[in-house]
């Protein structure tokens, strides 16, 4: 018998606020300073987009209380957060629309982190944009929109992605490894692992997946070779933008879970995944595989390469 038992005391469950959200990532190679023009004016956009004005609150660093953020024309994006004279080790800005708000719905939330290198080595710097559910699929593909006319990005993703708000990070990796055996197509964001990893490739593809300027010489031909190739794959459900600093590739009109049990036709998503198979992550690293096995973690990774193995594969092997 436990101690609680003893005692006579109820021991609540462990739980876990998990939700599906659209979501947009975008990497950046290294700090955000050096962009501090760019971000000012892809702040200026997102502003006049709905999610941008649907945003009230905002805090700096390790804040623990919120600050209204106001409409009026304040000083650029870079001076009035303090990314212009950031410390050398890092700078973040959260953004909200319920700001303290732990329990669905959230709201539309705005990560910015500037991660520049520690000790030599280069670190991704990342933007995050959760949306609630039912967010129309325009407002991703006008934020990628401005990114890629904006923001000299290294990658990013748009689309459904796994949310935890709130409750045990253990239960909430069981949570989202059970679902995303049937929701090929939602996220598991990795955030502190992606600092570290994004400059070596994709962890994932997405409904959108942008390949920047840079990042895509690493295909082979470079950004020219891919956008031919992507738009070569038309007939499996392809669309291809490009912009002033890279391209979007989109897997259908619109995003799906991937609900294998629903039937989610799969095709486009295992097309972009093979498309940009020199460009996406051979193995998840260490810091991956934190909440994950990497055996699960790999699967996941490769699971339009290998949907059997990814089947097969359990989160306690």
């Amino acid at each position: 018998m436990s101690d609680a038992a003893r005692l006579g005391l109820v021991v609540p469950p462990a739980r876990a606020d998990v939700t599906v959200r659209p979501t947009v990532t975008l990497a950046v190679a290294g700090s955000l300073r050096p962009h501090a023009a760019a971000l000012d004016a892809l702040w200026s956009l997102l502003q006049q987009h709905p999610a941008g004005r649907r945003l009230r609150a905002y805090r700096v660093g390790g804040e623990a209380k919120w600050r209204t953020l106001g409409t009026g024309n304040e000083a650029p994006f870079s001076t009035r957060f303090g990314l212009a004279d950031a410390p050398p080790g890092g700078w973040q800005l959260d953004m909200a629309e319920r700001p303290g708000t732990l329990a669905p719905p959230l709201g539309v939330q705005v990560q910015w982190r500037d991660h520049p290198p520690v000790l030599g080595l280069p670190r991704a710097s990342l933007l995050r944009l959760a949306f609630d559910p039912g967010t129309a699929p325009a407002e991703l593909t006008a934020v990628a929109e401005a990114a890629l006319r904006e923001l000299p990005f290294w990658w990013g993703t748009a689309g459904p992605a796994f949310d935890f708000s709130d409750g045990s990070p253990h239960v909430a990796a069981r949570r989202i490894a059970a679902e995303a055996k049937r929701h090929w197509g939602v996220d598991i964001p990795h955030p502190t692992a992606e600092q570290w990893s994004a400059l070596d490739g994709l962890t994932t593809v997405h409904w959108l997946t942008l390949v920047g300027t840079r990042f895509a010489d690493r295909f082979p031909g470079g950004l020219d070779a891919l956008a031919t190739a992507a738009a070569a794959q038309a007939p499996a459900g392809l669309f291809v933008r490009r912009g002033l600093h890279g391209l979007a590739i989109a897997a259908g009109p619109a995003p799906l879970t991937g609900d294998i049990n629903r039937g989610d036709d799969l095709t486009a998503l295992a097309a972009v995944a093979r498309l940009l198979a020199p460009l996406r992550l051979a193995a998840p690293t260490a810091a991956h595989t934190a909440l994950w096995p990497d055996a699960f973690l790999a699967a996941w990774m490769r699971r339009f390469d290998d949907p059997d193995a990814w089947l097969a594969c359990r989160l306690d092997d």
